[in-house]
C-alpha cells in the first residue's frame, strides 16, 4: 500500500510540473505573438526548437478573455489534483487504520490464547494433587495426562507466564519421578500385599529411592512404604519364630518348655500374614506343634484331675482327722480381767464339761486365790495391766486345786506330760489348760518361775493327720477366738515353758 501511494504521488508531481511548463509557455506565447507572413508562432513552438524567448510586449486587450479562460482551466486542474491527492491520502489512512486495527485484534487474540493455555495448564495440573498448595500428589493418576499438559504448556510463550511455565515444567518432572517410584513399589506390592519373594536388597533400594523424593511426595506413598516394611519384617520374623518352636533344624521335636500361649501368638501371626503362600508353607510345622501341645495338654489335664481328686480326698481326710471341742468363750480383755488368762481358760473348760454354768469371768476371777507366791495363788493384780514386775500368773498346781474346789470337777495338774498326751486328752473330750507365750514366740525374761511373756490358753483341738494344734485364746484380738498353729511351733513353746498343763476331765 505504501509503495502504491508513493507511486501515485510521484505521478501527480510529474503531471503538475508538465502542466506548469505548458502554462508558462502558453503565457509567453500569448505575449510575444507576431504576425510573420500571415502565420503565428507561439512561444511553445519556439521553446521546442529552443529559440530565445522574444522580449515582452504589451498585452493586447483581445487576449484577456483567453488568459482568463486558461487561468480557470488551471484552477480546475489544481482542484482536481488536490481531490486526487486527498482521495489517495484518505485511502492510505483507511488502509493503515485497517492494518493497525487488525494487528491490535491479533494481539488481543494472542493474549487471550496465552491466558487460556496457562489457565488450562494450571487447572489440569491441580487435578494431580491432594491439596490446594499442590504439594502432596495423588496416589493414583495417569502419567499419560502429563503429556497433554506438557504439550499445552509448550504453547505458553508470553513473557509474563515465563515463571509459571517453568514451575509447571518442574512440577511435571517431579510428578513423573513420583510415578516412577510408584511403579517400582507396585512391582512388588500389589493390592496391598508384598510379594513373598521380595528380598532385602529390593527393600533397601526402594527405601533409598523413596528417601530422595520431597517430603511432601513421600507423604503420599508413606502408607504403602510402611505396609511394605511391616509385611517384610513379619515374614522375616516368622522365618525365625516358627523354627524356634522346635529343638532341631528339621522341625520334628517340639520344645518341652513351649507353652500354649507362645504357640498361639506365633500361629496368630502366621494366620494374619497376607502372603498366603508363606503362611501355607508353615502349615505342616504348626500342625506338628498343635498335635504335640494337645497331647501334652491331655496328659496335663489327666494329671490335674487326678491331683484335684487327691487333694479333695486329702482335704476330706484332713477334715475327718480333726478332733475339736466346741467350748464356750470368755474374753479376758472383753470382761476387763486383763491378767485373767488362767481364770478364763479354766472357766471355759469347766463350763464345757457342764460345770459353773451361771458363772461369769469377772466373778470367777475374784474367787481365785491370791498370793505373792504363784505356786500358792495368783500373783499380782488380776484386773490391772501387768507392770514391770511381771509376770502376773498362777502355777498349774494351785490352779487345778481352785478348779476342783470351785466346781467339784475332776481338774488335774498334768505338768510334765507330752503334747501327744494332751492331744489324747482332747480326743477323749477333755479340754486342757496349756501354758504357752504371747504371740506364740519363744519364752523370755524368766521371773517368779515363769517367762515375762507367759500366756495361758485352752487346747481345744488337733488334727491327727497334719498335726495342727487348735488353741482357744481368751485374749481377743481382731475378733479372733482361736488359732490353728503348726504342731512344731506349739510343741517347742510348750516344752520351753516346762510342759505345764491342767486337764478338766
Amino acid at each position: 500500500m505504501v509503495m502504491m501511494y508513493c507511486f501515485w504521488v510521484q505521478k501527480l508531481g510529474d503531471g503538475e510540473k508538465v502542466a506548469k511548463k505548458k502554462s508558462v509557455a502558453k503565457k509567453n506565447a500569448s505575449k510575444m505573438t507576431v504576425k510573420k507572413g500571415g502565420a503565428k508562432k507561439t512561444a511553445v513552438e519556439k521553446s521546442v526548437v529552443k529559440k530565445p524567448a522574444p522580449k515582452k510586449v504589451a498585452k493586447p486587450k483581445e487576449m484577456t478573455k483567453k488568459a482568463l479562460k486558461l487561468l480557470e482551466e488551471r484552477k480546475k486542474q489544481m482542484r482536481y489534483r488536490v481531490r486526487v491527492v486527498l482521495i489517495v491520502v484518505l485511502g492510505f489512512l483507511l488502509v493503515l487504520g485497517g492494518v493497525m486495527w487488525s494487528e491490535i485484534a491479533r494481539a488481543d487474540e494472542y493474549q487471550l490464547q496465552q491466558e487460556t493455555h496457562a489457565t488450562r495448564v494450571a487447572e489440569n495440573l491441580a487435578k494431580y494433587y491432594e491439596d490446594y498448595e499442590k504439594e502432596v500428589p495423588k496416589l493414583e493418576f495417569e502419567v499419560e495426562g502429563l503429556d497433554a499438559i506438557e504439550a499445552e504448556n509448550s504453547y505458553v510463550r508470553a513473557k509474563k507466564y515465563t515463571k509459571q511455565k517453568q514451575e509447571v515444567e518442574e512440577r511435571i518432572a517431579r510428578l513423573r519421578k513420583f510415578a516412577e517410584v510408584r511403579k517400582q513399589v507396585e512391582e512388588f506390592f500389589q493390592d496391598g500385599i508384598l510379594k513373598s519373594d521380595t528380598d532385602a536388597e529390593a527393600i533397601t533400594a526402594m527405601q533409598e529411592t523413596f528417601g530422595e523424593m520431597r517430603e511432601s511426595y513421600q507423604k503420599a506413598l508413606q502408607g504403602r512404604i510402611s505396609a511394605i516394611k511391616g509385611q517384610y519384617q513379619a515374614i522375616v520374623d516368622l522365618a525365625v519364630a516358627v523354627p524356634g518352636l522346635f529343638t532341631d533344624e528339621g522341625m520334628e521335636t517340639v520344645r518341652d518348655d513351649l507353652s500354649r500361649e507362645q504357640y498361639d501368638e506365633i500361629k496368630a501371626r502366621v494366620d494374619s500374614l497376607p502372603q498366603r503362600d508363606v503362611a501355607e508353607s508353615y502349615a505342616e510345622a504348626l500342625k506338628k506343634v498343635e498335635e504335640a501341645l494337645a497331647e501334652r495338654e491331655r496328659i496335663a489335664e489327666e494329671a490335674r484331675r487326678k491331683a484335684e481328686e487327691e487333694y479333695r480326698q486329702r482335704q476330706a481326710a484332713i477334715a475327718a482327722a480333726w478332733h475339736t471341742l466346741s467350748v464356750p468363750y470368755w474374753s479376758q480383755n472383753g470382761e476387763g480381767v486383763k491378767n485373767g488368762c488362767e481364770a478364763a481358760s479354766l472357766l471355759m473348760g469347766l463350763q464345757y464339761k457342764g460345770y459353773l454354768g451361771g458363772m461369769n469371768l469377772r466373778t470367777y476371777a475374784e474367787m481365785m486365790p491370791k498370793s505373792d507366791d504363784p505356786f500358792s495363788g495368783f500373783r499380782g493384780d488380776i484386773f490391772a495391766s501387768a507392770g514391770s514386775d511381771a509376770p502376773f500368773w498362777i502355777a498349774p498346781g494351785p490352779l487345778a486345786a481352785f478348779g476342783r474346789s470351785s466346781s467339784g470337777a475332776n481338774v488335774v495338774d498334768i505338768t510334765g506330760a507330752s503334747l501327744d498326751a494332751l492331744d489324747a486328752e482332747v480326743a477323749a473330750g477333755n479340754p486342757v489348760v496349756i501354758y504357752l507365750t504371747l504371740s506364740y514366740v519363744a519364752p523370755s525374761a524368766w521371773r517368779y518361775g515363769a517367762p515375762a511373756n507367759l500366756h495361758v490358753m485352752l487346747l481345744t483341738g488337733y488334727n491327727s493327720m497334719t498335726g495342727v494344734q487348735r488353741v482357744t485364746d481368751p485374749l481377743t484380738l481382731n475378733g479372733r477366738r482361736y488359732y490353728d498353729l503348726p504342731r512344731a511351733q506349739v510343741e517347742s513353746i510348750f516344752n520351753s515353758t516346762g510342759n505345764r498343763a491342767v486337764v478338766i476331765r
